[in-house]
């Protein structure tokens, strides 16, 4: 007997809000294969990045940074990582789509057994991901050719917008892939021809649920945790950060499943099986314990605890932004210094600061700051230009120039 419920049940229009509801109701489920992936490699990259970094790490508000990668073994790890944690990448994705799917036709896919399928089935997301990279490059370089053609930065990006929305339906190339058997190209091609039908709604959902809500997610967390402390920050980067990249790939797979099995459900002579093709068969689910908490978190704790704790000897630097109103002075506009105006601080004779600003009355200033050790304390204001010899006003050194001190 033919069943048609999985069927009835996906062919229901919203994907755009189903998709997210299915990766919050399974989130623990669905980022199994990204904790016994990314774990893994992440924590292997964090301790070879902090034994290699040398004198090229220090830490900025208790935070981490890189000032120069020119050491042979800091590049070198940068690079072999980074190819490290795109292929973790190739096979999570994948066998997280594999879950996704098995979940909308009731059927369990164990971690292992995704992962496997995705690893039989490599070549062909190799080849996905060697017409992807080509693709975006070259997006990119349609950008910069369009900004240099007509100088005009929104018709460049508007350029960008158009060729990334026309891609989004690539994306449903993975689950042709894994659950029909398709090869590289044959996928993209079978992704397109499932849209083509629904193409603006389906690129849509793609757009907004893969691209755009995880990077506003992840703005988002950045901008909260710059508002915290130095230690809470810290450690806000490392656990935070951590349960973000865990949470961002089982959401993105969850909306690229439900679609491609949205679309399936609409083509003519479709029953449960054909949705349920290419899923591997497993075990039933057994009960998820919360021992593997830790584990999914060992990179974010290894991380802060370092930065915390700095047993490596990195050089430690406090900045403060200088975004205050400037005092009372003999000018008659009151100056304002706004966020983004400075732009360095330098040593200067003795011990003075000297301060480069962009945007101060419109020009470039330089300004002297007489009493570093002043700390808190200290304010900038412009200082009173003195007549040189013959009573003619001092020259600027460099365009529109403004001295001052503090």
């Amino acid at each position: 007997m033919i069943s048609m419920e999985h069927v009835e049940r996906l062919r229901v229009d919203g994907v755009l809000f189903r998709g997210y509801l299915d990766a919050g109701r399974r989130l623990v489920r669905l980022a199994l294969p990204s904790v016994l992936v990314h774990v893994p490699l992440a924590t292997l990259s964090l301790l070879a990045l902090m034994l290699t970094a040398g004198g090229s790490a220090v830490l900025v508000n208790q935070r981490f940074q890189l000032i120069g990668t020119s050491d042979a073994p800091l590049l070198t790890w940068t690079v072999v990582l980074a190819a490290v944690a795109l292929a973790g990448d190739v096979v999570v994705f994948p066998a997280t789509v594999v879950i996704a799917a098995g979940h909308l036709v009731d059927r369990h896919v164990p971690p292992i057994e995704a992962l496997r399928a995705t690893v039989r089935r490599l070549p062909s997301l190799l080849v996905l991901l060697a017409v992807a990279a080509p693709a975006f490059g070259a997006s990119w370089a349609a950008r910069a050719g369009m900004l240099m053609a007509t100088d005009r930065r929104w018709q460049a990006d508007a350029l960008l917008v158009v060729v990334s929305y026309a891609a989004m339906p690539v994306l449903l190339a993975v689950p042709g892939v894994l659950l029909h058997g398709c090869s590289g190209l044959g996928s993209i091609r079978r992704a397109y021809q499932l849209t083509k039908l629904r193409f603006l709604p389906t690129a849509w959902t793609l757009a907004l649920e893969v691209v755009l809500l995880p990077g506003a997610a992840a703005w988002a967390l950045h901008s909260g945790l710059l508002l915290l402390p130095g230690p809470v920050a810290t450690l806000g980067w490392g656990l935070a950060g951590t349960v973000l990249v865990l949470a961002v790939t089982p959401f993105q797979a969850a909306v690229v499943a439900r679609q491609f099995l949205h679309c399936m459900a609409w083509r003519t002579q479709v029953d449960d099986s054909d949705l349920a093709h290419g899923l591997p068969d497993g075990p039933p689910p057994r009960p998820l314990t919360p021992r593997f908490l830790p584990a999914a978190l060992l990179p974010g704790l290894l991380f802060s605890g370092a930065v915390l704790i700095n047993p490596f000897g990195w050089p430690e630097i406090a900045e403060t932004n200088v975004t205050e109103s400037w005092p009372a002075s003999a000018h008659a506009r009151t100056p304002e210094v706004r966020p983004f105006d400075l732009q360095a601080v330098h040593t200067g004779r003795g011990e003075r600061l000297i301060v480069v600003m962009d945007g101060y009355q419109d020009h470039s200033s330089l300004l002297e700051c007489a009493d570093p050790h002043a700390g808190a304390r200290a304010s900038i204001g412009p200082s009173r230009r003195t007549a040189a010899p013959g009573g003619r006003p001092p020259r600027p050194a460099h365009d529109s120039p403004t001295g001052g001190s503090c």
